[in-house]
């Protein structure tokens, strides 16, 4: 009887203990499984992720090159208005010295020069708009492999979850319904589906969505936009010469530096010149002593200056809907010019000490002229009062001046007014484009064939830089 009792209870724990062990082995495989099923869902993505940047790599690489190829449009309108800007001078300052006899030398080299120059406008500018169509769409081919690749992930991931959970669980796994529900809110914003609730991990934008000019400043123009993120790292990526930026090279017998970029600098001999006097003497009375003195300091640069780049902009109408693709246009500007800067600095003062106690008098002002402004002030009693602030003034003689704008690659496209708002301090700034701005005469001049006349009547308005 004790032995039947016994192996009842040996036959029931038995069982208790291989239940257990199922239940214990199930819920492993279960969590194996979830976590099999997990990482092979995010692998999925992340090649899909991977893939997404190489292509925005890809694109950037090819937005830059769009740059570059209208950069060359832009230089060669402004090696061509060389010839323009000669021809101009010689009927406003050569001619009229020299009474005539400048005319036929000048043009015996402008016109060489301007019909070399008109080869280099037509060769280049259809070059750039050639270079801009095959890059626009290699990147449309880049975006669509994007949206393809992407789609195909989407579908992907939920198959391999279904697949994994299948293999690697128990018999009769299955997602449960707060998992379906975890599913589709993660798929929502993973696959980036339209009109599902939740922020969305990826953004996805096509060229040929239209979107109204009010909401597009919040969509393209704002700091957490995608589309502005991009742009930025097209525009951050650029090269020397697509930027602007370049070495300074000297005409002295030992300087040995070469342009490396777009801008350049060449300055005769001694240049910059500083001059600075300070002098000063002294009267020893009984009880007192009086000194005065008088300070003088000078600068005084003379600098043939290239300046020029390529930017990338947000450039929108006034109203009604633009496509997105439109949004962002590359621009480039170049000039040459004799630029002229002057810090002139001038203080009289006396000091006049008694009984150890001193006191000083002062009165003086200055003036400097530079980059396209000017200003003046008073120093008296130590205190300097602005008497002219800083505002646009010529400072500097164009020799070339050259504007292309993407798909608008002609002399007197509008473009070339928002860089003469630019020099007088409008929104762009003048940093821009290499500085090609502040060389303000190559955008005021009416004489070069290559400056249109002023107006700003239907000009589209500048959003910030990209």
């Amino acid at each position: 009887m004790f032995v039947i009792l016994f192996s009842a209870i040996l036959v029931v724990s038995t069982l208790a203990m291989f239940k257990a062990g199922k239940l214990t082995n199930n819920k492993m495989q279960l969590q194996n499984a979830a976590d099999a099923a997990a990482f092979s869902m995010s692998t999925v993505e992340a090649r899909d992720l991977n893939f997404a940047s190489y292509m925005n790599r890809a694109i950037v690489a090819n937005e830059v090159a769009i740059g570059q190829f209208v950069g060359l449009a832009s230089w060669a309108y402004h090696f061509k208005s060389f010839a323009d800007y000669l021809d101009t001078y010689d009927k406003i300052a050569l001619s009229p010295a020299t009474l005539g006899v400048s005319t036929p030398i000048v043009t015996a080299i402008t016109g060489p020069w301007r019909g070399a120059g008109q080869t280099a406008v037509t060769a280049l500018g259809k070059l750039a708009n050639v270079a801009t169509l095959v890059f626009h769409n290699i990147n449309k081919i880049y975006g669509f492999a994007e949206f393809g690749y992407h789609t195909v992930s989407v579908l992907s991931a939920v198959g391999v979850l279904d697949d994994v959970m299948r293999e690697n669980g128990p018999p009769g796994t299955k997602i449960s319904d707060f998992g379906i529900i975890s599913l589709i809110a993660h798929i929502a914003t993973y696959g980036v589906l339209p009109n599902l609730p939740g922020e969305q991990f990826a953004t996805g934008y096509m060229s040929g969505k239209r979107l109204d000019i009010g909401d597009a400043d919040g969509q393209f123009g704002g700091q957490d936009s995608g589309y502005a993120r991009l742009a930025a790292l097209i525009r951050d990526s650029r090269d020397p010469f697509t930027s602007g930026e370049g070495s300074k090279v000297c005409i002295l017998p030992d300087c040995s530096s070469f342009v490396s970029g777009r801008g350049w600098e060449m300055r005769p001999p001694g240049f910059p010149l500083h001059i600075e006097m300070h002098p000063s003497f002294g009267i020893d009375l009984v009880v007192a002593s009086v000194t005065f003195g008088f300070d003088f300091e000078l600068t005084f640069d003379l600098a043939l200056k290239r300046k020029g780049g390529s930017e990338l902009r947000f450039k929108l109408p006034n109203s009604g809907k633009v496509r997105a693709g439109q949004v962002a246009n590359w621009s480039s500007a170049d000039t040459t010019g004799l630029f002229v800067f002057l810090d002139v600095y001038f203080r009289a003062w006396a000091e006049a000490c008694a009984l150890g106690i001193c006191e000083d008098a002062s009165v003086g002002g200055g003036f400097k002229f530079g980059d396209s402004k000017a200003s003046m002030f008073l120093t008296i009693l130590g205190e300097d009062i602005e008497v002219i602030p800083e505002i646009p003034f010529p400072t500097a003689m164009p020799f070339g001046s050259g504007f292309a704008e993407v798909g608008k690659n002609t002399p007197n496209n509008l473009a070339t007014k928002d860089m003469l708002l630019a020099s007088l301090g409008g929104d762009i700034e003048t940093d821009h484009y290499g500085e090609a701005a502040n060389n303000m005469l190559a955008w005021l001049s009416p004489g070069p064939s290559p400056i249109p006349p002023i107006g700003i009547a239907g000009q589209p308005r500048f959003m910030r830089p990209c």
